[in-house]
């Protein structure tokens, strides 16, 4: 798991024989984002707060989105931002491939900038709403120290 600029790698999780992984451990999982990589090197990452209780089903791929939650508000919200933040990717994305081809026209390159100026805010105003709405949460925590 890793908390802030630190990481600290533990192999607490055991898997039963129909792919169950439970943490367990004579204490609490510490505070922090944890991750679970799969055996084919995918990898998921997902919030551990204090007294979280977290329960999770999710596909062999590894895919985030394949992830159904039965156990952890705080992890919907989690992947509620993980998902808003993959839409803004592919914004990004379309924006640098416009870039390019328009590259000679000064109000191509200024149409641009205002792109990704009004992708940067619509990540701010989430991390701003998202926080205030959820001030206990991991998440807005990480948000706050930036």
């Amino acid at each position: 798991y890793y908390f802030g600029d630190k990481q600290y790698i533990q192999d607490t999780a055991k898997t039963d024989k129909n792919g169950k992984v439970t943490f367990t451990g004579e204490n609490p999982l510490d505070k922090g984002m944890y991750i679970l990589v799969m055996p084919n090197k995918k990898y998921i990452e997902f919030p551990v707060n204090i007294d979280s209780k977290i329960a999770f089903d999710i596909d062999t791929n590894g895919s985030a989105k394949s992830i159904k939650v039965t156990q952890s508000e705080e992890l919907k919200r989690f992947l509620s931002y993980t998902s808003f933040l993959e839409g803004r990717n592919t914004e990004v994305e379309e924006a640098k491939a416009w870039t390019p081809k328009n590259k000679d026209s000064k109000d191509s390159l200024e149409k641009a900038k205002k792109l990704y100026e009004e992708i940067n805010n619509k990540v701010e105003n989430f991390q701003k709403e998202f926080s205030a709405k959820n001030p206990n949460d991991l998440l807005s925590y990480i948000f706050n120290i930036n």
